[in-house]
Parts: structure tokens; C-alpha cells; sequence
């Protein structure tokens, strides 16, 4: 999803989706850490204020933290 589909659709996104996007995003964004102005890095601000506005934000920590502890699950996401 690109980050004008995120803006647009952030409210219809389940709960569940938004986990999978923060997994996949941080993984993007760990990869993409040198560079400070890669899109990566604002779709997760984006998906972090969709937490935050629906008070779900402890998740978002909870997701980005599994993620920065086990960075083994985005290599086959980023070998795609």
C-alpha cells in the first residue's frame, strides 16, 4: 500500500492490517535507515498516528519492538 492509499485509508484498515503494516514498514524502514527522507520512515509515522487515534499506540510499540528484537523476519520480505 502505497503512502497516499494509507492516508486515505487509514480509518478503514482493521486493527490486524495495521499490525502487519507496522512489521512491515519497520522492516523497511530498519533497511532504509540511512536515508532520512525514504517514505518508509513517514508511513510509519502515518500508522503510528492511526494508532495513537484509535488509542491502540501500546501495539504499535508492541509490533515495532518485535520487529527491532527479531530483524531475521523482514529478510524474506526484503529479498522480495
Amino acid at each position: 500500500m502505497a503512502i497516499d492509499e494509507i492516508r486515505e485509508n487509514a480509518e478503514l484498515i482493521s486493527d490486524s492490517e495495521l499490525i502487519r503494516y507496522i512489521h512491515k514498514y519497520v522492516c523497511y524502514s530498519l533497511a532504509e535507515a540511512g536515508d532520512p527522507a525514504a517514505e518508509s520512515h513517514e508511513i510509519l509515522d502515518l500508522i503510528y498516528a492511526e494508532c495513537l487515534r484509535r488509542g491502540i499506540e501500546h501495539l504499535y510499540d508492541i509490533a515495532y519492538e518485535h520487529v527491532c528484537r527479531q530483524p531475521q523476519m523482514c529478510e524474506p520480505l526484503l529479498a522480495a
